[in-house]
């Protein structure tokens, strides 16, 4: 799979045989209806995860998918013999139970959900800056998985909305962080008036005292406050219950009742996010720091994902040199999320050696056969990669 373009339906034919493997053991006729559809939810739902998360599958893979889950829920028989299907499978088995389904979800909708949920992070940065330069690849798929909603009737944007901690990170006036809606449409001529529009909530926020909040506001005429100081004062009564505190701004997630982002896993510690799972959590910070040394490059300081790629990219000698350490990047992401997956999921500890191992040998392989470098050798690899490429 090392390097597959998994928008192909051929490169997803090894996690279909796996699940059609899985089932070939259970024997459905000898279980309850209720027996198929517990492990229907548990097992078949969490085979393909892995690159559900990761990959936005083609339509036909997904089709499969259902397919093989509607067979084995209505009893049929893995030899090809089918039985009837007494209702509707996208109305009532896939449905909510509150909503008379079974609750067994849709894989096309829980595709798009985990690959969306790399794109935003608690800091406000996503994906797409990971692929504008890229015609093809991983997170190009990615950073273009919102387009895909627009099918089942969701806007990406209506999903989250800001949480205010130092309001540094929040537009004061585009982002969605008092309500629903934007502060520049609640009030439009306010807005127009703003010198900066792109300003933060700590860029406005002055202090608060005992008589309240004072704000400083900067308008680019001030002719025209007088005429619009009504709209001023209701402003500045919606925001008399804000607070700043010491703590990074973040994101709610309005399709989960708490609104709350999981913690990370890995340290427990931070909201889950792409910045914080591949680069700012301590102990991915540790595979950061081998996978420098393994390749001879100096490691920075950085405050985002974004700006360690383009740190670790920079001063590159050659096109060779360049596709190899993009490929290493991508390698220890993937194997990041694997075994972050593998902890969340399958109760499995997330050890730093064994995804430093993985990491090598993916790109070993990587190497030596989609490179045509069949004499490589494994001692040398491990000892210095750039050396031999």
């Amino acid at each position: 799979m090392v390097g597959a373009n998994m928008s192909l339906v051929k490169n997803w034919k090894p996690i279909l045989d796996k699940i059609n493997s899985k089932l070939s053991t259970w024997k459905e006729k000898n279980l309850s209806f209720g027996g198929r559809v517990t492990l229907c939810k548990l097992v078949l739902g969490s085979v393909p995860l892995y690159f559900l998360s990761l990959f936005k599958a083609p339509l036909k893979v997904v089709d499969e998918i259902e397919k093989i889950r509607r067979r084995f829920i209505w009893g049929s028989s893995n030899d090809g013999k089918s039985k009837i299907c007494w209702v509707n499978w996208q109305s009532t088995n896939i449905a909510p139970k509150k909503f008379g389904g079974l609750g067994i979800g849709s894989i096309k909708t829980a595709n798009l959900f985990l690959v969306i949920k790399a794109i935003h992070g608690v800091s406000g940065r996503d994906a797409s800056s990971l692929a504008n330069s890229r015609k093809s690849g991983v997170w190009l798929n990615i950073a273009k998985a919102g387009e895909s909603l627009s099918s089942i009737n969701l806007d990406l944007d209506d999903l989250f909305t800001r949480k205010v901690g130092d309001g540094n990170d929040i537009f004061f006036w585009s982002d969605r962080w008092l309500s629903d809606v934007p502060l520049k449409c609640m009030f439009p001529d306010l807005f127009e008036l703003e010198v900066n529009k792109n300003c933060t909530i700590a860029m406005r926020f002055s202090h608060r005292d005992g008589d309240g909040i004072t704000w400083n506001w900067a308008w680019s005429d001030d002719s025209l406050i007088g005429r619009l100081s009504s709209q001023i004062h209701q402003l500045e009564d919606i925001l008399k219950h804000v607070e700043l505190v010491p703590v990074e701004d973040g994101w709610r997630w309005e399709g989960d009742p708490t609104g709350e982002f999981m913690l990370c896993p890995l340290c427990e510690a931070v909201d889950e996010s792409v910045d914080h799972l591949f680069y700012s959590c301590l102990v991915v910070k540790e595979i950061w720091k081998w996978l420098a040394s393994w390749c001879k490059i100096e490691l920075g300081q950085y405050t985002s994902l974004d700006l360690a790629i383009a740190g670790f990219l920079e001063g590159v000698n050659s096109k060779k040199q360049l596709r190899f350490l993009e490929a290493a990047i991508g390698s220890m992401f993937w194997s990041i999320w694997k075994a972050r997956n593998n902890l969340v999921f399958n109760n499995q500890h997330f050890l730093v050696a064994a995804v430093v191992t993985e990491v090598q040998a993916n790109l070993y392989t990587w190497a030596k056969y989609r490179g045509k470098r069949k004499d490589l050798a494994w001692q040398l690899w491990c000892c210095n990669p750039i050396s031999l490429l």
